[in-house]
């Protein structure tokens, strides 16, 4: 009896096909975007629509679809965004170093803060605003009260006690509660 080798065949194609769908789904693009210089003037241009999982400290910018790419960097940049979709600010805050891993958790309820130029990834905007940052390591979040104050850590750290218990400073739900109360 003879086997047909249409199922094998089939499968391959399936998984082909979608692997091939896969890359091309995680390959960035250039979309219509801007950047603002150091001197606060607006560059309007395509900016590479990255994942961005992780907080750039670089982005690839082309002043039109047939310009050449460039590399912009936090030193040369105070803030890009693509559409409405995205938008990166640079700003000097307080990082909390902290590891959220178990097995590592200090025992130090208070965050162990490194000064950090980076870009900050803006989550909500209006009078107060919402920010995150994040690397390999950690994911912090940061609000600023109205466009003329401080960005501030929003203090959220897990330690281990002396039994090895671990504990939660949630600092932050104080913060806002005293820092942005609204109805």
């Amino acid at each position: 009896m003879r086997k047909s080798i249409f199922p094998a065949t089939k499968l391959l194609l399936l998984l082909s096909g979608l692997l091939f769908s896969l890359s091309s789904l995680a390959q960035a693009s250039f979309e219509a975007g801007y950047y603002i210089d150091n001197n606060g003037i607006r560059v309007e241009g395509l900016v590479r629509n990255m994942p961005w999982e992780h907080n750039p400290g670089s982005f690839k910018f082309k002043p039109s679809a047939e310009g050449e790419t460039q590399s912009l960097s936090l030193e040369e940049v105070s803030a890009f965004g693509i559409g409405t979709q995205v938008k990166f600010i640079k700003a000097q805050v307080l990082v909390d170093q902290s590891t959220d891993v178990t097995a590592e958790l200090s025992p130090s309820i208070d965050p162990l803060f490194t000064e950090k130029t980076v870009f900050l990834k803006v989550l909500v905007e209006g009078e107060a605003r919402l920010y995150t940052y994040s690397d390999r390591k950690v994911e912090r979040f940061f609000y600023q009260k109205n466009p003329s104050s401080e960005i501030e850590p929003l203090i959220y750290k897990r330690y281990r006690n002396a039994e090895g218990k671990v504990f939660q400073n949630n600092q932050f739900r104080r913060q806002l509660l005293t820092e942005l109360s609204c109805e």
